[in-house]
């Protein structure tokens, strides 16, 4: 049997307007797993600021596996030839939920519809969206801002939290070393209080520090942006008596 993790309380007012920030995405990530049992006890040393959660989540599927990549046990599902411009997010979300409702195996797991939006406001003055002709030739930015479906956070969607990750979506919160023993620690006190029960930044302010000091600490693969994660359903619904939402 799955084992599940429970739905996060109501919570859409912690995040910023959807107007100061634009849609990246949508996913099916798993929802049946403790994260412990594939995460041994060094990469949570090495990668993780708060050890006390329920599971990492993050944009980054190497960390929160999408069913479509990743998650273990899950069949090779069909996919339309084009998913949207920032694969292997799907740009339009009712087209996600028709491939996995036809195709999702016959027991007790679910997973969570989740969108990605990235804001505008904190990203780096070089590779603004909207201001393709100072970039220097030859650049490409990612993700690409393209029109989803749909192209606004809807009030029924539960904020998860922030991440900050590269263009790639790679985290640098959850995915990537934060180096010595003391450098570690340094980082466990300045933002362990931040983060919630998903290794996720409760509040934009100490997401936007975080995506500061990881564009210094990690400029192979700058720049970092700040994203939002919101928990569109849990899908299919999981009856009572099996629990539910994320193990």
């Amino acid at each position: 049997m799955s084992e599940h993790i429970e739905d996060p309380e109501m919570n859409h007012g912690e995040a910023r307007a959807s107007r100061d920030s634009w849609i990246v995405g949508f996913d099916a990530r798993e929802a049946w797993r403790k994260y412990k049992h594939t995460w041994d006890s060094q990469r949570v040393h090495d990668f993780l600021l708060r050890t006390d959660i329920i599971k990492p989540l993050s944009t980054d599927s190497a960390v929160w596996e999408s069913v479509f990549e990743g998650a273990p046990d899950m069949p090779k599902f069909r996919l339309p030839v084009w998913i949207g411009p920032n694969r292997p997010l799907w740009d339009d979300l009712a087209s996600l939920k028709a491939c996995l409702s036809n195709q999702w195996p016959r027991d007790d797991r679910s997973c969570w519809f989740v969108a990605i939006t990235r804001f505008y406001e904190v990203e780096h003055r070089e590779s603004r969206l909207c201001d393709i002709g100072h970039r220097p030739a030859g650049t490409v930015v990612f993700p690409f801002h393209e029109a989803t479906s749909p192209n606004t956070a809807l009030s029924s969607w539960q904020f998860l939290g922030y991440d900050v990750a590269d263009g790639s979506l790679l985290s640098g919160l959850s995915n990537c070393g934060y180096g010595t023993e003391e450098e570690i620690q340094s980082y466990r006190e300045r933002f362990g209080g931040h983060l919630n029960e998903y290794h996720l930044l409760k509040d934009l302010d100490p997401a936007v520090e975080f995506r500061q000091l990881t564009n210094e600490r990690i400029p192979e693969h700058s720049p970092f942006f700040v994203y939002a994660l919101w928990l569109v359903e849990s899908w299919p619904a999981v009856p009572e008596n099996r629990g539910k939402g994320i193990a």
